[in-house]
């Protein structure tokens, strides 16, 4: 069917843009939570606070922690502050803000599904990144929230144009910038510029809100420290990015999730794939971290694979997305 011509073009973005303008708002809660500095003494009491005020958001804390736990302890019950310990108290506000975006974006279908498993894979891959490298001075759990945001345009797209990512597969793009532009022939319009719309609405943080309108950027400024912070952001999830659609190859959905530790010819398999990704990324110039991070990068990322994967399903499983088609 390829592109559309520019009267629908015009009519999905208006389509979008009222969408957007419609966006039910994420609960109080989140935007609270976020605001909350990690290092306060008193962060974890101020957690529990928030959280407890929202009845229907504890209860879901509360399952998601279940989920997560070993069913003999979860048959016991766990309480509001139980839960948020067990999870990690600086996690909580991605937690929240995922459960809401579950709400205003549930697994559909196996669209839906792949698009979140990437999405919460990004998400871990960064956080990993920040972990592993730590000469990024990188927050992992910013990094996690900004992974997970990074693609929320394509949500968008997928509710409000269900046939349009058919249409922009069609015109056969093949890297992040044929992307954009094949949305642009088909919509009128980016899921960058969707999703940081989107993001502006919610509230979410500017820091997150830049690494959404800027993913698909390859030349960011250098020149002050601000725009050093912000190019090593960048770069940091557009290589989890890479990574995260190599394993996505190389594992589809029915025994993506099983894996626990790979056979030794599938884990060469996932390690060169996931290995060609991230030098393609640097190769093309689609990076402007150092050569000691990348050389670091890539000495690091293939032994976490399990660990990627596992937090990956983790995650998913606790917002009750199956990836499996059923």
């Amino acid at each position: 069917m390829g592109s559309l011509n520019s009267s629908e073009n015009t009519k999905f973005s208006a389509n979008i843009d009222q969408w957007i303008g419609t966006l039910p708002l994420l609960p109080g809660v989140v935007s609270q939570l976020l605001a909350l500095k990690p290092d306060d003494e008193k962060y974890l009491d101020h957690v529990n606070r928030l959280a407890s005020m929202d009845p229907t958001l504890t209860v879901r804390i509360v399952e998601y922690a279940s989920r997560n736990m070993r069913v003999a302890q979860a048959e016991d019950g766990i309480q509001l502050r139980q839960a948020i310990a067990r999870l990690g108290s600086r996690q909580i506000s991605n937690l929240v803000l995922s459960l809401s975006l579950v709400d205003a974006f549930p697994a559909l279908t196996q669209s839906d599904r792949d698009l979140w498993i990437h999405s919460v894979q990004v998400g871990v891959i960064s956080r990993w990144l920040a972990i592993l490298v730590p000469g990024l001075r990188l927050d992992p759990e910013h990094a996690y929230l900004s992974g997970l945001l990074h693609d929320i345009g394509r949500f968008i797209v997928f509710q409000t144009v269900p046939e349009g990512p058919s249409r922009i597969d069609e015109l056969g793009w093949t890297d992040p910038l044929t992307l954009l532009s094949a949305e642009e022939k088909v919509l009128g319009i980016n899921h960058v510029v969707i999703g940081s719309q989107a993001c502006k609405v919610w509230g979410i943080p500017q820091t997150v809100i830049d690494i959404v309108e800027r993913h698909h950027d390859f030349d960011l400024s250098s020149t002050t420290f601000e725009d050093r912070q912000l190019a090593t952001r960048v770069s940091v999830t557009q290589m989890a990015d890479a990574i995260s659609m190599a394993l996505m190859d190389q594992l589809n959905s029915s025994d993506y999730f099983q894996v626990e530790v790979f056979e030794e010819e599938q884990r060469a398999s996932v390690v060169d794939a996931c290995t060609s990704a991230m030098n393609k990324v640097i190769e093309r110039g689609y990076t402007q971290l150092s050569a000691t991070h990348q050389s670091n990068i890539l000495n690091q990322i293939p032994d976490a694979l399990e660990l990627i994967i596992a937090e990956s399903h983790k995650i998913l499983t606790g917002l009750c997305i199956n990836p499996v088609e059923s």
